[in-house]
């Protein structure tokens, strides 16, 4: 049996729903509280199909189902969450492998001044989550210096009440448009060149992803029009940053099977 994995998109929907349900715990009587069914009914309005894959079921995987229910009911998700909880979930997307070792070195070190100390007692709250899970995807084609001036510029910080877009927010964002441009889900961007037959491709690529997420930001964020460009940026970053991760790991996957031929040679 495969394991089971969440697309990016489909984490951040997650996460989302899991905030808004614990704020409608936090905020009702105890007799009053949601149930579970609220949760589940969120996931589906996230995942309802499109009308060209109406088959497709959008019920919430038993397994998924199990897992959240185990961590609401533990109170993690209003209590907080621990690096360890952190870099499971984290796990849980697509092509992402990053270990508890690395994560602690980076909240104390290279992603101190963004995520901050933990805020909820001992444990980290959604938003400081997202910030590591954001920083995995982006140590594909930054430095942690690109990634701490690409966080300030964006006002997550530490230090800063107040940001451009808030962590989870961006998560979602750049998750739900990669999804967009990769139409048929073999994890590179759908993006149609203007005339193949002509030379600078790469000029090319940049201006419809740059049109696309232009276009994508103006229909989720029409408020935002300040920060437009700062936030189109932002996405670009992170979309170029999970095309990169892909085609990381499918390097990786080739080198495996070809040491493996190389040490059955061998033998």
């Amino acid at each position: 049996m495969e394991p089971f994995t969440f697309t990016r998109k489909q984490m951040s929907q997650l996460l989302l729903s899991i905030a808004s349900y614990c704020e409608k715990r936090q905020a009702a009587a105890p007799a009053s509280h949601p149930s579970l069914n609220w949760l589940h009914e969120a996931w589906q309005r996230d995942q309802q199909p499109s009308s060209s894959d109406s088959s497709l079921s959008c019920a919430m995987p038993n397994r998924l189902q199990m897992m959240i229910e185990k961590y609401i009911r533990s109170g993690m998700w209003t209590e907080g969450l621990s690096l360890n909880e952190i870099v499971a979930l984290g796990n849980q997307v697509e092509y992402t492998n990053f270990s508890i070792t690395s994560v602690q070195n980076w909240v104390k070190r290279e992603i101190r001044s963004l995520v901050g100390p933990p805020r909820l007692g001992k444990k980290y709250d959604l938003q400081q989550a997202a910030i590591i899970l954001i920083v995995e995807d982006l140590r594909a084609a930054l430095s942690f210096e690109e990634i701490r001036q690409m966080f300030t510029s964006l006002r997550i910080h530490a230090q800063e009440p107040v940001p451009i877009i808030k962590p989870l927010r961006l998560y979602q964002l750049y998750s739900t448009l990669y999804e967009a441009l990769d139409q048929d889900n073999d994890q590179i961007l759908d993006v149609r060149l203007f005339d193949p037959l002509k030379l600078h491709h790469d000029g090319q690529l940049e201006s419809v992803i740059r049109l696309k997420t232009e276009e994508f930001l103006v229909e989720e964020l029409p408020q935002e029009r300040e920060y437009h460009f700062l936030l189109r940026d932002a996405l670009i970053i992170a979309l170029t940053s999970l095309q990169t991760i892909f085609f990381q790991s499918l390097a990786k996957r080739y080198l495996q099977h070809m040491l493996h031929q190389h040490s059955e040679a061998k033998g």
